[in-house]
């Protein structure tokens, strides 16, 4: 997905380093791993013409972790992070909306701080009062909100 100065795609480079990074940058406590389905949005301005990734070219990053091996998937939308110089540009909508065309058939959950309830509402995400079993323990733990978008 394009759009001006910006692609938004799937990460799948071997190496998570310029993620983690991206994230340690921000000072988001934050790592992505192997198994994460990671979307990035990325500038497209002064990009190399080899088109490498470079860190200063991540403008956001979210992260999905299928939290099921054994039956239906359940994805869990881990973070969803844009840096600050490129809020205000719907990128956090642009990385969302993305995803769902990535995943089609299943709820996609998140679990985020309460001020942080409308902005996720503004992307479809509704307050999950069935929480499912994976879920509860983190949402009960980090005293977060689980939202869910169908």
């Amino acid at each position: 997905m394009v759009t001006s100065g910006t692609v938004v795609e799937v990460y799948n480079q071997a190496s998570q380093k310029p993620i983690n990074q991206f994230y340690k940058k921000h000072k988001q406590n934050v790592n992505a791993c192997s198994s994460d389905l990671i979307v990035i949005a990325r500038s497209t301005e002064n990009a190399k013409s080899d088109n490498t990734l470079a860190l200063h070219h991540i403008a956001g990053a979210a992260l999905i972790r299928n939290l099921r091996a054994q039956q239906a998937p359940l994805y869990l939308f881990r973070s969803l992070f844009v840096a600050p110089a490129y809020r205000q540009k719907k990128l956090g909508w642009l990385i969302t909306s993305y995803t769902e065309k990535l995943i089609t058939t299943f709820p996609l959950y998140t679990l985020c701080e309460d001020n942080l309830i409308e902005f996720y509402r503004s992307l479809n995400f509704k307050i999950c009062h069935q929480i499912p079993t994976e879920l509860a323990k983190l949402s009960a733990k980090k005293n977060l909100t689980l939202m869910v978008r169908f």
